[in-house]
């Protein structure tokens, strides 16, 4: 006999800042995998550094451990945008199967780049979730940025952080009432 997901939930509540308890529990069952992969995959912090890994371990599907995520950071640590048109053939596929992402981080991010180039292929599936977007320390001009909103129509809160304190009492906007 299987215990009840919530049961389940309120069990692995306890270790959710655990990691290895969590990914322990995660071979008890299916069940309790499902259950793990929400606490583990709730937040995610991608870089180009650890990307390729995420490419190669990590189930693409719609129901895999990206939907489970909540809080999306994607920095760029000051390299070539691992995003980057010119560095890539097409949008990487996987980004989509973030179908839940509450917060989306851009860090570090020279935007510029949608210059030339429609952001929706990379960013039109966080719309329908995301409630937060934070650009820190990004490189972006007002015409970009224009065409880059709209992609978050459920958007409540922008966030921008940057090295200079450019309006004071503006550092994060609520979008909506």
């Amino acid at each position: 006999m299987s215990l009840p997901p919530e049961l389940i939930h309120r069990i692995l509540k306890y270790p959710r800042h655990d990691p290895k308890s969590l990914m322990v529990a995660s071979l008890v069952s299916k069940a309790w995998t499902s259950c793990s992969q929400a606490y583990l995959f709730e937040s995610v912090r991608l870089n180009p550094s650890n990307l390729q890994r995420w490419l190669k371990n990590i189930h693409h599907n719609v129901d895999g451990p990206a939907s489970h995520t909540r809080t999306l950071t994607l920095d760029n640590d000051n390299r070539p945008s691992w995003i980057d048109p010119q560095c890539l053939d097409s949008p990487p596929s996987n980004l989509a199967s973030f179908c839940d992402v509450r917060l989306l981080s851009l860090g570090r991010w020279n935007i510029t780049f949608l210059d030339d180039v429609s952001p929706e292929p990379y960013f039109d599936h966080f719309g329908r979730s995301l409630r937060k977007l934070s650009l820190r320390y990004c490189i972006l001009d007002p015409t970009t940025f224009l065409v880059f909103l709209p992609l978050f129509p459920n958007g409540q809160v922008l966030e921008i952080a940057s090295r200079y304190q450019l309006v004071p009492l503006c550092r994060s906007i609520r979008l909506s009432p």
